[in-house]
């Protein structure tokens, strides 16, 4: 077996391999004579047809099967041969193969970058200072009693911001009917019975701020102007105008924070309720901060870094955050012809986040090569453990379907990655301001 290698891009290889025609003959008789034993020939009992006969019958055939034996088998000594470990088979090409002469053909296939490792010890970074204040516990004891307010009716005064109101409204868009208009959305033009809380948000923008100062069984006319990205196309950036009746309006009443309030989380004092809401949110304070410090190391590791990626990944990869944006936009109701709008943006997103995400973990993982970092079985389950709880199945379940796809080096490899991420983050220099 001979192996030329040429390299059209940084990280794509071509083998150009040539097979000795003693194995090619070797092989192609070999399948010659076990075709000849299972076939059956007109004329002949089964596995007693000519040799020459058989290799003119089932000529097709027997190639192809040659090619299927010798291809995989002179591809692995060639990868060998040329010291590669690819990270995909792109595909084979040029396959010429005649008995009595070398057989010939091309791979290619995308293999790791070669780069060298920027200073990763000591970075220099700004870090904030982690702590909660007596003002965020009181503001977050606000919104814990905020979601166990009650509400009750409200007489004899006028709409107030925050105040829960009932009513009904119809309306249109340049003298024409929002209804008719929007049909599939009809909520947009006609409402009954509607609760909305006065001056805030609502499902028609601006709706609610012309509730304030109204009163119960009042009819106003309420003009409001759509964004000119509203989701409904029909109605971006157009003004209309509603007939909004009260029927019904409420006040939200906070509970006071005494014994029953305390019995519903199980705890017996405002002290100790402060504390365990302290800890809890200086918890999610230091997880925000280990986030922003992650992505600023990030940014420095790459910035730092000049390598391509394979291509191949960063294409498997484009594609996976283009479906996530997609699935995203959609989430957020916009409609198809927006999201076909932003396609260039998304593209363009989705090739620059796909070739950073992928040159991190390369940077990463040969992080964690340098400190010879390792990956405990213990942690291995703790991850399978992790993705069970996050899609609700059996953790057994998890490893059957991680192993038949063959991803469970991926899942060391995440591992490993991360606890590179911590290490650097460990060394860095954090200068809090």
């Amino acid at each position: 077996m001979k192996a030329i290698m040429e390299s059209p891009a940084a990280c794509r290889r071509i083998l150009r391999v040539e097979v000795d025609s003693t194995e090619v003959d070797a092989e192609y008789n070999k399948i010659v004579l076990e075709c000849a034993k299972a076939s059956s020939v007109p004329g002949f009992r089964k596995g007693k047809a000519p040799v020459q006969l058989i290799r003119q019958r089932f000529a097709k055939d027997i190639n192809e099967e040659t090619c299927n034996s010798l291809i995989p088998r002179n591809y692995r000594e060639a990868l060998k041969a040329q010291g590669l470990s690819p990270v995909a088979v792109i595909g084979v090409s040029d396959v010429v193969m005649k008995p009595g002469q070398p057989m010939t053909f091309s791979i290619t296939v995308d293999v790791p970058p070669e780069f060298k490792l920027p200073k990763y010890k000591g970075i220099e970074l700004s870090g904030k200072k982690m702590e909660v204040t007596d003002v965020q516990i009181d503001k977050a004891l606000d919104d814990l009693r905020a979601r166990a307010a009650t509400f009750e009716g409200v007489t004899g005064t006028p709409v107030e911001t925050e105040h829960l109101v009932q009513m009904d409204y119809t309306g249109t868009c340049g003298g024409v009917s929002i209804l008719e208009m929007v049909p599939k959305m009809s909520q947009l033009g006609i409402g009954k019975d509607v609760w909305a809380r006065a001056g805030e948000g609502g499902l028609v923008p601006g709706l609610s701020a012309g509730l304030v100062g109204a009163s119960i069984g009042e009819t106003r006319n309420v003009s409001v102007t759509f964004p000119p990205d509203f989701r409904v196309v029909e109605l971006a950036g157009k003004q209309a105008d509603y007939s909004v009746t009260i029927k019904e309006v409420r006040r939200r009443v906070l509970p006071p924070i005494d014994e029953a309030f305390l019995k519903e989380f199980k705890i017996e004092s405002i002290e100790k309720l402060r504390e365990e809401m302290r800890a809890g949110m200086l918890k999610q304070i230091e997880g925000a901060e280990k986030a922003r410090l992650k992505n600023e190391i990030a940014r420095e590791l790459i910035e730092k870094t000049s390598f391509d990626v394979p291509e191949s990944l960063a294409e498997e990869e484009s594609r996976r955050i283009v479906q996530d944006i997609v699935s995203d936009s959609t989430n957020r109701g916009m409609s198809r012809e927006q999201i076909v709008e932003m396609r260039e943006d998304i593209l363009s997103v989705a090739d620059k986040s796909s070739k950073d995400n992928i040159k991190l973990e390369y940077i990463l993982d040969a992080i964690a090569a340098e400190e010879k970092l390792t990956v405990e079985e213990s942690e291995v389950e703790k991850a399978i453990e992790d993705l069970a709880a996050r899609y609700q199945s059996e953790k057994e379940n998890i490893r059957q379907d991680l192993e038949k796809r063959g991803a469970m080096e991926r899942v060391r490899r995440s591992i490993r990655v991360e606890k590179a991420f911590d290490l650097v983050i460990a060394q860095a220099k954090i200068n809090i301001a």
